[in-house]
C-alpha cells in the first residue's frame, strides 16, 4: 500500500508477485488508495498474514482504521512493514504517530527525531541483533554477510529517527555523524512491526536484478509475519510445521491461545500431546515465546517412523476448544542397511 505509488512500492508488489507462494493484493497510487482505501472493517484483516506499507499511508489513516491496524498487529498477530522516505516532507500527522493526537500508537518501532533535514546515507552495517536472523541472511558465513551487506548499494538518504524502547536496530546506515537506524524491529502483542527509514532498496538490483532485492522481501516478509497455524478456532491454534519430515528431524510444534475476550492468553501452562495409533507417546511443555504475546512453542525430538498426531492440553480453556488435532508422517531413513553399517564401525573394519 502507497498512496503515491512509488518506485520502492512497485519494486516490493513485483518481488512478491514473482513467488506464487503469496497471494497479493496491492492498492498503488492516489486514485487506488482513495477508491479502494484499506482497510474498511476490523473483519477485512482477518486471514491477512502481512501488510506492507508506506509510513504516510499510515499517517493519513482515519482513527477506526488505525485502531484496525492496531489490532491486527497486537491481537491477531498480524505482520507490519512500514516504508518511509528521507525525501519527503515529514508530515505533521506522521510526526505525532507515536506522541499525540488522533492516530496514536505505541508499537512503532522508532520515534520521529525533531531534526527533519534528511540523512545521507554513505553505507549500511547489519547489527547484531538481525546476525542469527532468516531475513537478513544471504550468506551462511556470519563475516561474509557481514560484508554483504556493507557491498550492498546504499541508500542516498533515509528519515532521521531513533530507536523507540523495546526494538531492536537490525540494520543501520552509516554517516558523518554515526550511525542511524534503517530497519528497526519491534513485538507488540502477538505480532511484529518492522520499519525502513528509506525507500531505497531498488537499488540493490543494480546489475544483479533480484538476486538479493526480491530474497530480502521475501525473507523479511515471512520473518515479519507470523507463520500460519494449521488449523485453529476461537481459543486455539495450533501447528505441527511440515506435512512429513526425514527421520531425525526436530519438529517445530507451535500454539496460539486465547482467552474468553479474544485476548492473548499469556502464562499458560501448554502441554503438546503427540499421539501414536490412539496412544500418548510423549507430552511436550510448551513455552511462551515473548511474554504477552499469547504464542508458543517447542520441540519434538527423537520420534520413531511413523504417522503422529498431535494435540494441546491447557487449563482453563474449554474442553471443546481442545477437540482439535494436527498430524505428521516420519519417513523411516532411505537405507536401513546402510545406516545400521554406518553405525557399526567394527564390522566396518572386519569387511574392509
Amino acid at each position: 500500500m502507497d498512496p503515491r505509488g512509488r518506485w520502492e512500492a512497485r519494486y516490493v508488489k513485483n518481488a512478491f508477485q514473482r513467488d506464487s507462494s503469496w497471494e497479493l493484493e496491492s492498492i498503488l497510487g492516489p486514485s487506488e488508495f482513495k477508491e479502494n482505501p484499506f482497510p474498511k472493517s476490523r473483519e477485512q484483516t482477518l486471514g491477512v498474514d502481512l501488510i506492507v506499507m508506506a509510513a504516510d499511508g499510515l499517517a493519513s489513516m482515519n482513527e477506526s482504521q488505525v485502531r484496525w491496524i492496531s489490532d491486527f498487529v497486537e491481537e491477531l498477530g498480524g505482520g507490519l512493514i512500514l516504508i518511509d522516505s528521507g525525501r519527503d516532507a515529514k508530515q505533521d500527522s506522521e510526526a505525532k504517530l507515536d506522541s499525540t493526537g488522533k492516530n496514536k500508537v505505541d508499537w512503532l518501532p522508532v520515534q520521529y527525531t525533531e531534526e527533519t533535514a534528511p540523512l545521507p546515507v554513505s553505507g549500511l552495517k547489519l547489527e547484531e541483533a538481525a546476525i542469527e536472523q532468516r531475513a537478513f541472511a544471504f550468506e551462511q558465513d556470519a563475516a561474509a554477510n557481514r560484508q554483504l551487506w556493507e557491498a550492498f548499494p546504499a541508500p542516498r538518504i533515509a528519515r532521521r529517527v531513533k530507536p523507540a524502547p523495546g526494538s531492536e536496530v537490525m540494520v543501520s546506515g552509516k554517516s558523518e555523524s554515526g550511525n542511524y537506524p534503517m530497519i528497526v524491529s519491534r513485538r507488540s502483542g502477538q505480532g511484529r512491526v518492522v520499519y525502513l527509514s528509506n525507500d531505497e532498496t531498488w537499488r540493490w538490483r543494480y546489475n544483479v536484478a533480484d538476486l538479493y532485492h526480491q530474497r530480502f522481501w521475501n525473507q523479511l516478509g515471512q520473518w515479519t509475519m507470523q507463520p500460519p497455524f494449521a488449523i485453529e478456532n476461537d481459543y486455539v491454534a495450533l501447528d505441527s510445521g511440515d506435512r512429513t519430515y526425514e527421520f531425525g528431524r526436530d519438529i517445530m510444534l507451535r500454539a496460539k491461545l486465547r482467552d474468553t475476550d479474544r485476548a492473548a492468553l499469556s502464562k499458560a501452562r501448554a502441554i503438546a500431546v503427540i499421539e501414536r495409533d490412539g496412544q500418548r507417546i510423549d507430552s511436550v511443555p510448551l513455552s511462551e515465546d515473548v511474554e504477552g504475546s499469547g504464542i508458543y512453542s517447542s520441540l519434538a525430538k527423537g520420534l520413531e517412523p511413523g504417522r503422529y498426531q498431535v494435540r494441546i492440553e491447557v487449563p482453563g480453556l474449554p474442553s471443546e476448544a481442545l477437540d482439535m488435532k494436527t498430524e505428521f508422517l516420519i519417513h523411516p531413513p532411505q537405507d536401513i542397511e546402510r545406516e545400521i553399517l554406518a553405525a557399526n564401525r567394527p564390522l566396518l573394519a572386519r569387511n574392509s
